[in-house]
């Protein structure tokens, strides 16, 4: 887990061979910050790593000068791309894939966004899972017991407060179950202002992914509202 709370150029690398084992073809030896095609040849090397949402060539996207898509939601709903003018790092960036929809910057550079794709991606192709809607911050904290946020930035898909967790041989994802330009309230008084009193005591979404079936007997025995095994 070592690699996912305190991420690098090697963090890659080090969580698909820990999560998957052995990768099928020849993995770079660290994705740098502007790793492009480190990124993609590292998580290539293990096939079926993504299957959720798909990722793109940015050679074959966008043209030139513009934002270049390198991964695609799976109903085409939301896009993550970057765009690079020659000078400086490229920006990375996301928006709702709907005609109009600004890009928004993205707290990250290559290495912690394949990263951060790979993570969630694994989530979905593990051994077992389990998930619910409409859980409250102490719940959420409560099924969190044990676990450390992932080194990585936070997109704004598929909802508020997009945070990655992770813990011996599980990882996790939780945000507040709205459309990710809804408004959010800090507290519940704000909540009312804005006609959402349950988002803030009622509104997380938390799914738990595990590399074997053991790993989630412990969460299955809290006392928490597990709505489905996936």
């Amino acid at each position: 887990m070592d690699e996912l709370v305190t991420a690098d150029s090697t963090s890659l690398r080090r969580f698909l061979a820990r999560w998957y084992g052995r990768p099928a073809a020849a993995v770079p030896g660290e994705v740098p910050a502007d790793g492009i095609r480190e990124g993609l040849a590292t998580l290539a090397a293990y096939p079926g790593s993504v299957t959720q949402n798909s990722l793109r060539d940015p050679e074959r996207s966008g043209n030139a000068g513009a934002v270049r898509t390198i991964y695609v939601e799976n109903q085409a709903a939301w896009v993550w791309g970057y765009r690079h003018d020659g000078r400086g790092r490229p920006e990375l960036l996301e928006r709702e894939n709907e005609p109009g929809r600004a890009w928004t910057a993205i707290a990250e550079d290559f290495a912690a966004f394949y990263l951060h794709v790979a993570v969630y991606e694994a989530l979905w192709t593990g051994a077992d899972a389990v998930s619910f809607f409409g859980l409250t911050t102490g719940q959420v904290d409560e099924a969190l017991v044990g676990f450390e946020p992932v080194d990585v930035g936070r997109w704004r898909w598929p909802g508020p407060r997009h945070r990655l967790w992770a813990s011996d041989g599980l990882l996790a994802f939780s945000c507040l179950n709205a459309h990710p330009d809804h408004p959010v309230p800090e507290t519940v008084a704000d909540a009312c202002d804005i006609g959402h009193e349950n988002m803030i005591e009622g509104g997380y979404y938390l799914l738990v992914g595990a590399r074997d079936h053991d790993a989630v007997d412990d969460l299955r025995s809290r006392d928490l509202p597990w709505e489905s095994e996936l």
